[in-house]
């Protein structure tokens, strides 16, 4: 099966949906999962929210509990990405004794105020949590402070007073600069010039898309503050997209360079298309381009986008001759292997062939049944010096795993430090919520 290919089987019920779209996820075909989304959106809209109760059969299966909440988040990340986060929303739980989570609610709230017309609200609001957390310390609070400076900049620019927005946006700026975040001292340095010059404010989430005032009422993630011209998805890029999507699923690579490097022309922010032609040049075995345009999309989405994340990690140690060349080509194959005991036979291998790599043990991690076995594996993945995507993939299945064994207070443990850790990605914040809350946390 190839990277483009779409799925073709049509469920005829709810149960049949989600099952239908978890073995999508499973085998990580992401065009199939894409094209079901789209197909099955009201479905899958008014579905979810019972779909957020494990079912009582796995309660004492991790693998499915790890299978069902990989899935969902899944799912919920495609919502995300076509602008839909109500899905992405609904998978956070109960979170109101954790200070930095109620924090990461009052900026969500704040950004909402800003993005409906209310910036003297937004200030309110944000002053009160300075107040409230100024006793915090730690990494969290080194990630919090200035996102919540530089948001108070903005409110008090929208306000009108260009005085206090310059203040605080400043301080944003410096508390970067002493923490060494160059992003985020790129991202204020660009706001100060702006509000000295004059524009209009846009905010965006973790993959570079803007918001709008109904997003941010839901949002989760991590929010980038820039005050700059409008940027948006065109229907045009869609389209350009989508046809050079389906050119590769035919194997006509040249067209769907063209036609994705066009949509990405179009919307110089938008990540997906940059990450298809990174896939496609993967597939064309042009290593070199495969590796910029992978580079390129975390750019674009530094917290994470699809694979993107272990993709450059795997071929920037192929360059440094760590691990054979071909070796991310061969890996992500194997996602494309419908049989599951071939596929299973192609992550042991690699396990035995290249013990170093840690997103082979990840896999087979999830395809043992045995906790030891289990353990052991993640253990052999996280000396084996993982990406940030793997690293966050294998505690979450540890944190399942301690779970099972009747030590919940070290599975929540982890489970909320991977949710309010900054070094996170956006897929291990979302999944480590998602099973605090329907695992752990129960």
């Amino acid at each position: 099966m190839g990277l483009f290919d779409s799925f073709k089987r049509r469920p005829t019920s709810g149960d049949d949906l989600r099952e239908t779209l978890f073995q999508a996820a499973e085998r990580r075909d992401w065009q199939a999962l894409a094209d079901l989304c789209r197909q099955h959106q009201q479905e899958i809209r008014d579905s979810f929210p019972g779909w957020r109760t494990l079912p009582e059969a796995l309660r004492s299966d991790p693998v499915g509990q790890n299978r069902y909440a990989q899935g969902l988040l899944a799912v919920a990340q495609l919502f995300e990405q076509a602008g839909d986060r109500s899905l992405i929303s609904s998978l956070i739980g109960d979170e109101s004794d954790n200070p930095l989570l109620a924090w990461e609610r009052d900026l969500t709230a704040a950004q909402s105020l800003i993005g409906s017309g209310r910036p003297r609200q937004a200030v309110e609001l944000l002053e009160s949590t300075l107040a409230r957390n100024a006793g915090l310390l730690g990494s969290g609070v080194d990630s919090y402070l200035p996102r919540t400076h530089g948001l108070l900049g903005i409110a008090w620019f929208r306000a009108g007073d260009t005085a206090k927005g310059v203040e605080f946006t400043e301080k944003a700026r410096s508390r970067c600069e002493e923490l060494g975040d160059a992003e985020g001292f790129t991202v204020y340095t660009t706001n100060l010039r702006q509000m000295k010059e004059g524009s209009s404010i846009i905010l965006r989430d973790a993959d570079g898309r803007a918001l709008s005032p109904e997003d941010l009422r839901d949002a989760t993630g991590t929010v980038r503050y820039e005050i700059i011209g409008n940027v948006s998805v065109t229907p045009e890029a869609t389209a350009l997209h989508e046809a050079g999507r389906q050119a590769g699923s035919k194997g006509d690579y040249p067209k769907a360079l063209a036609d994705l490097g066009r949509a990405s022309q179009l919307a110089p922010e938008w990540p997906y298309p940059v990450y298809d032609m990174a896939f496609t040049y993967l597939l064309m075995k042009d290593f070199e381009t495969a590796t910029a345009y992978f580079r390129k999309t975390i750019d674009l989405a530094p917290r994470g986008f699809f694979t993107a994340i272990t993709a450059l990690d795997t071929l920037l140690r192929e360059q440094r001759g760590d691990l054979p060349v071909g070796t991310y080509l061969a890996y992500s194959s194997l996602e494309w292997v419908a049989d599951r005991r071939k596929q299973a036979e192609g992550v042991r291998a690699l396990t035995e062939g290249l013990p170093t790599f840690a997103p082979a043990w990840r896999d087979f991690a999830i395809l043992v049944e045995d906790d030891e076995e289990k353990l052991a594996a993640i253990e052999k993945g996280m000396a084996a010096i993982p990406d940030a995507e793997t690293k966050g993939s294998l505690q979450i299945n540890k944190a399942l795993i301690l779970n099972r064994r009747g030590d919940r207070d070290g599975a929540v443990r982890l489970l909320r430090e991977l949710a309010v850790d900054p070094a996170s990605t956006l897929a291990t914040e979302h999944l480590a919520k998602f099973v605090l809350a329907n695992t752990a946390g129960k």
